[in-house]
């Protein structure tokens, strides 16, 4: 299986790169049956409280800032 991970950092601080990727694909091994798809990919984005506290009220109607928040390829946030 072959997974790639985007990272889009877009916050004023340095993000570890190789560990987010490490990180990310650990999670994938762990959840998916390899059998599932030879290729996956993950996107990333970092970013701070204000705009995830945005995106989280624009999408799903709550208006408070979240750790995470996921969606599906076909609901990709636009830039």
């Amino acid at each position: 299986m072959k997974i790639n991970v985007e990272i889009k950092n877009l916050t004023k601080k340095a993000a570890k790169a190789a560990l987010i990727k490490k990180a990310v694909a650990a999670v994938i091994k762990d959840e998916l049956n390899a059998a599932d798809k030879a290729e996956i990919e993950v996107s990333v984005a970092l970013m701070g409280p204000k705009r995830i506290k945005n995106i989280n009220k624009k999408y799903r109607q709550i208006d408070n800032a979240t750790d995470v928040l996921s969606f599906a390829q076909e609901n990709r946030i636009p830039e």
